[in-house]
């Protein structure tokens, strides 16, 4: 899937989540020198130094930090529809009731791109689209400047009306 787009929905338009973080192996290595600096003040004499066992320990520590915010980053990104694929996107899929199409005879499996889709629309799908509350969302979403809106319809009319405050 391009990640730019499930049918009208532009998500390459938000921008990137908030959660992730950029990953700069320098900046955690220089933030844990500091930090061990700061607990022992003899450490800046010797922490510098490439055959100092405390440094390779720090470096390592450093790597591996970056390993697991990088593991998180992907974790966070799975966990949103436009980015899963393959079982963690069915999992987002089966929490709104759309299961992934099963291959029959000669047709292949579902793909995720269409899986992904089909599940946008069954999200979007689940209003009963006829409730006030419904029409009110509507209106209330077409601009910030709508305060309010108040729906009804007339007993013999299919027409509804909607007054925006």
């Amino acid at each position: 899937m391009s990640s730019a787009s499930v049918l009208n929905l532009d998500f390459a338009s938000l921008g990137d989540p908030q959660f992730l973080e950029q990953l700069d192996y320098d900046t955690i290595l220089a933030r844990r020198k500091a930090k061990l600096i700061s607990l022992f003040a003899d450490a800046a004499d010797f922490i510098n130094l490439e055959t100092e066992p405390m440094a390779y320990l720090l470096e390592e520590a450093s790597f591996t930090e970056m390993l697991m915010r990088g593991r998180l980053n992907d974790a966070y990104m799975q966990s949103l529809l436009p980015y899963a694929i393959g079982n963690d996107l069915d999992y987002i899929a089966a929490f709104w009731g759309v299961t992934r199409i099963a291959a029959s005879g000669s047709d292949p499996a579902e793909s995720d791109d269409h899986l992904r889709r089909r599940t946008w629309l069954g999200i979007v799908g689940r209003s009963p689209g006829g409730t006030a509350e419904r029409y009110r969302f509507v209106a209330m979403s077409s601009s910030v400047e709508v305060a309010d809106a108040i729906c009804w319809c007339d007993p013999i009319s299919p027409l509804v009306h909607v007054a925006v405050v």
